[in-house]
Formats: structure tokens, C-alpha cells, sequence
């Protein structure tokens, strides 16, 4: 994980914990993997390539009540989805 990924994931669990009010927690959870690849072909490496994966999953919970999202890393990366919307969808 890259360090502007890691600020990017605090960034948002502060920014989550920042606003939660009553009984409400947040709870952060971060999968990810960094892999070395190779595609061989007739003997001969053709494709050596680093694959890098990690997904974010975020849970509201409010009492009996609980809300989750999970997104790819590349999303957060994209500013793809916007998180006070998603709490505010929770809370409703």
C-alpha cells in the first residue's frame, strides 16, 4: 500500500469517527495484497507484472441498526463515492 493510499483510508476513518453521535460506532476494516506475476509462454516470461488489490470496509452502527460499504481501493483512489452521503443514507 502506498502512503497516499494509507493517509487516504485515515483520512476517511477520521473524517467517519469525527461525525458519529449517540451510540453510533464506526468500524474500519483494510484487506489487501501485493503480488508478483508472471505469464509464461513457451518457456519465456512474457509478462512480469505487480498486481496490487485492496478493498475498504466501513460499518455504521447505531444500536440494532447497521450499515455497511465496501469499496476497491482503486474507487477511493477516484474519489468515486462520497462517504457523507452514505451516512447520511444511514441515518435516514
Amino acid at each position: 500500500m502506498t502512503e497516499s493510499t494509507r493517509e487516504q483510508i485515515f483520512a476517511l476513518t477520521e473524517h467517519g469517527t469525527r461525525d458519529l453521535s449517540g451510540g453510533e460506532v464506526l468500524l474500519a476494516h483494510f484487506v489487501g495484497e501485493q503480488t508478483d506475476f508472471v505469464r509464461w509462454n513457451h518457456a519465456l516470461v512474457r509478462q512480469p507484472m505487480t498486481v496490487r488489490q485492496g478493498h475498504l470496509a466501513l460499518s455504521l452502527v447505531s444500536g440494532k441498526k447497521r450499515d455497511d460499504l465496501q469499496e476497491c481501493i482503486a474507487a477511493l483512489r477516484k474519489h468515486d463515492f462520497n462517504l457523507d452521503l452514505q451516512y447520511e443514507n444511514f441515518r435516514e
